[in-house]
């Protein structure tokens, strides 16, 4: 590290590497939560999916209102074989892609 440089440059892109990384993650959460969203409204049968959906959801979010809740899926992934994978990275995408194939 050079020392000609003023203390509070250091700190400076020690702060800011931590807030690009932060901004990096919530735009990938939000451009995955896009994409979960329209994928979600173009499959299938409007009428049957609606069918799924407890009326109170329905209800508390009718004209673009927000609300809080909690997807309970009826069964669940089998994420068993991400164990066998060699790298983090590999038992990431296998998780991701599992519970992602099931929702």
């Amino acid at each position: 590290m050079r020392r000609d440089r003023a203390p509070g440059h250091v700190y400076a892109v020690a702060i800011t590497a931590p807030v690009l990384l932060l901004l990096f993650v919530a735009t990938g959460i939000a451009a995955l939560g896009a994409i979960g969203s329209s994928r979600a409204t173009d499959e299938g049968n409007p009428s049957a999916t609606a069918s799924k959906i407890d009326p109170r959801v329905i209800e508390h979010t009718a004209n673009d209102q927000h609300a809080e809740l909690m997807v309970v899926l009826v069964d669940q992934a089998d994420l068993r074989p991400a164990a066998a994978l060699a790298t983090k990275n590999e038992k990431s995408r296998y998780v991701h892609d599992a519970l992602w194939n099931k929702s």
